[in-house]
């Protein structure tokens, strides 16, 4: 169920590469790549980053602003990593070529992060 969210998330926008579920602690639940040419991505290094980054994301919004986190995006020159919060306990990363329209696309994250929320919890009920 997982990967069709993320497939689904993947259509939305050519410029996503692949699109990951991560537990908070950084374990790939699922993955999903756009396309047979998406560059191989190591699922335990996107989760050991998406954890950290996220951790690092919630004390910097905690203690500058004074509010929760809304999203972390790391853009490079050959593409950006967006990642979100898919409720309290994963993380929704996509990795996307350099051309995304990265407002477009953290709003189709946020989508499928409500999709991911529900379903992880309704795994843990």
């Amino acid at each position: 169920m997982l990967a069709t969210i993320l497939s689904e998330l993947n259509h939305r926008s050519e410029a996503i590469l692949v699109s990951s579920v991560l537990s908070n602690d950084g374990l790939a639940l699922a993955s999903v790549a756009s396309s047979a040419s998406s560059p191989a991505i190591d699922e335990d290094n996107l989760g050991a980053m998406s954890s950290a980054l996220m951790a690092l994301g919630h004390k910097t919004a905690a203690e500058l602003v004074g509010d929760g986190l809304g999203q972390v995006l790391v853009a490079g020159k050959a593409g950006s990593v967006l990642m979100t919060q898919a409720g309290p306990e994963a993380i929704l990363t996509v990795v996307c070529k350099p051309e995304a329209e990265s407002g477009a696309i953290l709003g189709h994250m946020q989508r499928a992060a409500n999709d991911i929320e529900a379903l992880v919890s309704a795994r843990r009920a």
